[in-house]
């Protein structure tokens, strides 16, 4: 259901004439399945899609400076996708970025969305760290959405051979 509420939000900013997409992500790996995830939902319909993403590394974030940016960054986003580990620990400069991000209002809906790597864990919806997101989606009043890598990973065939539909 999350991935089908995904497509949805990514089918409302391609009506948008600047929707965007920012994804903050734990590592290299991360941050590609992110990419390649939107990419797949956006490219069918949006060809030139270069100017809708932003990316964030979680280190960069530690740097006063570039959180600033990212924390704009996000407000005018309608979807910000945290990518990571199921297992994974907000580092403290994460969080922060996240906190700040839900404290300001922003004119348009925005969907937050947890990209969350393979795990055994069939709990791993139910940790501390998916509380503390939708918690912080909450109070950004965002929609949040749990998307597992490996159920995007199983329908990569799929979404490479047919065009989605998009709302």
């Amino acid at each position: 259901m999350s991935l089908e509420a995904l497509r949805q939000a990514v089918g409302q900013i391609l009506s948008l004439p600047h929707g965007e997409i920012v994804i903050v992500y734990e590592g290299f790996a991360s941050g590609l399945k992110a990419k390649q995830l939107f990419d797949q939902l956006i490219t069918p319909w949006d060809p030139d899609t270069k100017h809708r993403f932003k990316m964030w590394d979680f280190s960069g974030l530690r740097i006063d400076a570039l959180r600033v940016r990212a924390i704009e960054d996000a407000v005018m986003a309608d979807i910000v996708c945290i990518s990571l580990e199921a297992t994974t620990e907000l580092p403290a400069a994460v969080r922060d970025w996240a906190e700040k991000w839900a404290n300001y209002s922003a004119p348009q809906h925005r969907t937050l969305v947890a990209l969350l790597e393979p795990t055994d864990d069939l709990f791993a919806d139910q940790t501390p760290l998916i509380a503390l997101l939708r918690d912080i989606a909450q109070r950004a009043d965002a929609k949040f959405l749990i998307i597992r890598a490996e159920t995007v990973a199983s329908q990569q065939k799929t979404y490479s051979q047919e065009p989605l539909y998009c709302v």
